[in-house]
């Protein structure tokens, strides 16, 4: 019984939109966490809204940084840098944490010790363990594990990146997820981030 309701989109015009006397821009930045990434830059009070491309207090998403993923998230980093913002809202967030320029600078550290270890080829558990010792604050460790995993195949072990995370999500997230809904398990909606 929910009458249609027709989206009207439009492509964003190189120089913008306005929003109350303020000028919006999109800024195409290209590869970050994933492909063809954009922010958006308020140029009027120094605001970057910068989605995927930089992360505050949050592990990053890795799995696709292989083959010079890395490198042009770093560019796209240089790119938000230069707009010389005063405010970064973050898309991965913990939402404790202000919107401070010097999440740029974070998120490109982050990608730096990450891009560090992986060139020196640990295993996955050695991975996982290092960057959750360089970063024991940030949320989601997720993120780290199945990048471990998806870009340090285990020399002694043969299985798939869907092996790993089916058995994660299914004997770990799921069960948890299942009980607290249920109420066996006593635990507040945290695990989700943990």
């Amino acid at each position: 019984q929910i009458p249609p309701s027709p989206v009207t989109y439009r492509t964003v015009p190189a120089d913008g939109i306005e929003l109350e006397g303020n000028k919006l821009v999109a800024v195409e930045v290209g590869h970050t966490d994933t492909d063809d990434t954009t922010v958006l830059h308020v140029p009027s009070i120094g605001l970057v809204v910068a989605g995927d491309v930089a992360y505050n207090g949050v592990h990053q998403y890795l799995l696709e940084s292989a083959h010079g993923g890395i490198e042009a998230w770093l560019v796209a980093l240089d790119e938000v840098a230069a707009l010389q913002p005063r405010a970064v809202v973050a898309g991965h967030k913990n939402k404790d944490l202000p919107d401070d320029p010097a999440i740029i600078e974070q998120t490109r550290e982050y990608l730096l010790d990450a891009r560090r270890l992986l060139d020196e080829k640990p295993s996955p558990r050695d991975y996982f363990d290092a960057m959750i010792a360089l970063y024991p604050d940030r949320l989601n460790t997720g993120p780290v594990r199945y990048t471990a995993v998806a870009l340090l195949p285990e020399p002694t072990r043969y299985y798939s990146v869907h092996d790993e995370v089916t058995q994660w999500f299914f004997d770990d997230y799921l069960t948890t997820w299942i009980g607290v809904g249920a109420g066996s398990i006593e635990r507040g909606p945290e695990f989700i981030l943990d």
